[in-house]
């Protein structure tokens, strides 16, 4: 490239017998010879061949940024031979016919030196970028790996050689390669989207054991064009061992966390037990099961009054066991325990879900029946005395059949002609008409139903 120019410059000094150009006949008038034109023709040849250059690199470069390069010498040519031909034409072609015109291939170089000179600086910046780059590339932990698109292995930098052995132009076999190590996640998957996705960003994590247990991260990425076609691919190893460890010490700790917060959890599940447990025992008759005179008395005073603000009618039962001391004195306390707890079964067999049983004291029961009359009372207190008139109870070494009877008072509330201002009042003598009932009940020969203010 560079003879043309020199062999044009040695002639251009020697200028042997006036072949470049002589003094014309005329004042201001040169005669131009066959270097002259020569070297016309060297200098036309060194713009048409740096043109088509200049062209070509920017038809076939598909960077944006490189065109633009390439865009800037390609202007300072056409202006610096535009202003060469300009200074051919009118001071050579035309000479004699024209008034000489001097200074256009000076202004032509003025013109495109400033073309030139960007162009320079950007290929130094782009020079600075790449050594930057090719540092960063070089000297980076991480293991880089860079494929055509058909993977074949472009470059490779420091930092893969301690994940994989590969060399220039060799073809990389991703699953010859992950075939001896251990994998986190799905490998027929991954290696399905690697061959038939080449777009997709995939990783996967390996195991290698070599001197000791190492987790690998390997992320993949495309290479686009402009035209976002897939023009090779970057594959990355990063060492994740200390992230790993991190991560593991973070699972264990959640474990330990779980688990503590499991055992707080069955520690609130035995307490929330535990308290209804007592809430239990607080309403309920510890021998029989069947709730305490505290319990009902408290149910009555927050229904009753709905009842009567609604005339809604309820009935209350009173009951004892006849005879129950001579029971105890026969067969003992424990037996009588027993027959306790067989009545208050017996009892439960005949009320409905609504009904209320609670112990009132000693051998002595009460029912509480919502939406319940007089006459329906009556005929569940006689189912009672039929359900109890056989109790089989635990006498010691067998079950014996003792017999049983039971004394009933009966109080009903229906008619609510009189307004109920103090409802404790109110349970205080219904209750009383109640114990009325089943003293004359007992008076009257036990195993008898008695109905407040008659006898049935």
């Amino acid at each position: 490239m560079f003879v043309p120019a020199l062999l044009c410059a040695a002639f251009v000094l020697w200028n042997p017998g006036g072949a470049l150009v002589t003094p014309g006949e005329t004042a201001g008038a040169w005669n131009y010879g066959y270097l002259f034109w020569g070297l016309v023709a060297v200098l036309f040849s060194y713009f048409a061949y740096s043109m088509y250059r200049l062209f070509q690199a920017l038809v076939r470069d598909a960077n944006v940024h490189r065109r633009r390069q390439w865009f800037l010498p390609l202007l300072g040519m056409i202006l610096l031979a535009g202003a060469g031909g300009l200074d051919l034409m009118f001071n050579v072609f035309l000479q004699g016919r024209m008034p000489e015109v001097e200074g256009f291939t000076s202004l032509g170089l003025l013109a495109a030196v400033p073309c030139f000179t960007q162009t320079i600086r950007r290929l130094e910046g782009s020079d600075l970028l790449s050594l930057a780059r090719r540092d960063i590339f070089e000297f980076i932990d991480t293991g880089i790996l860079v494929l055509d698109a058909n993977g074949r292995i472009l470059e490779s930098n420091r930092g893969s050689q301690a994940f994989v052995r590969v060399k220039k132009g060799e073809l990389f076999d991703l699953e010859a390669f992950l075939a001896p190590f251990e994998t986190q996640g799905e490998v027929s998957e991954f290696l399905y989207r690697f061959r038939h996705y080449p777009s997709e960003r995939m990783q996967i994590e390996i195991s290698i054991r070599n001197g000791g247990l190492r987790h690998v991260n390997i992320q993949i990425a495309p290479i686009l064009d402009d035209r976002r076609e897939v023009i090779g691919r970057v594959i990355t190893f990063h060492d994740v061992t200390d992230l790993r460890k991190l991560v593991d010490d973070l699972n264990r700790k959640n474990e330990t966390l779980h688990e503590r917060n499991l055992e707080l959890i069955r520690t609130q599940e035995e307490l929330f037990n535990a308290n209804r447990k007592l809430e239990q025992m607080a309403i309920t008759d510890s021998l029989t099961g069947c709730y305490n005179r505290r319990y009902l008395m408290q149910k009555l005073e927050k229904e009753v009054m709905d009842h009567i603000r609604n005339k809604v009618p309820f009935s209350i039962v009173l009951f004892d066991i006849d005879h129950f001391k001579r029971i105890n004195d026969q067969y003992g306390h424990l037996v009588g325990d027993q027959v306790l707890i067989a009545t208050v079964d017996a009892v439960r067999g005949v009320l409905r879900p609504a009904d209320v049983l609670a112990r009132y004291g000693g051998e002595e029961f009460t029912i509480y029946l919502p939406g319940t009359r007089s006459r329906e009372a009556e005929e569940l207190a006689r189912g009672i005395m039929r359900a109890v008139s056989e109790i089989a109870a635990d006498v010691g070494n067998e079950v014996a059949t003792i017999r049983v009877t039971v004394s009933i008072g009966i109080v009903s509330s229906e008619n609510y002609e009189k307004p109920v201002e103090e409802v404790r009042d109110f349970l205080r003598g219904l209750f009383a008409r109640a114990d009325a009932a089943l003293y004359k009940a007992k008076n009257g020969g036990r195993n008898r139903v008695v109905v407040a203010n008659g006898m049935r």
